[in-house]
């Protein structure tokens, strides 16, 4: 529990807010509306992936692959207010370049 939070709902917020987020980025759907769908041997290039789900989620989310296959796909928001009472806001990579890793 946070310090100072006697009941825990501070924590029952957070993971609402959490599952709220992840509810609301459908990744498959935004993939699929570019004709992106996963596959053993087809691939799809870096930019194709970045531009399907900026187009549809409207900011740049950074890419995980291991052994050459994407693994994950992470989303960035900044919280306005506190987790009782605030709101996620969404933003996208400000390097100047995507951010990608590999695990």
């Amino acid at each position: 529990m946070p310090e100072g939070s006697t009941t825990g709902l501070d924590a029952a917020f957070y993971f609402q807010m959490a599952a709220d987020a992840f509810q609301s980025l459908p990744t498959y759907q935004f993939l699929a509306s570019a004709g992106i769908a996963p596959h053993k041997t087809k691939t799809y290039s870096l930019d194709q992936l970045l531009s399907a789900i900026k187009r549809a989620h409207g900011f740049v989310p950074a890419l995980g692959c291991k052994n050459g296959a994407l693994n994950s796909i992470s989303y960035y928001f900044h919280l306005q207010g506190t987790v009782m009472d605030g709101t996620l806001v969404p933003f996208g990579q400000s390097l100047g370049r995507e951010l990608r890793f590999v695990l």
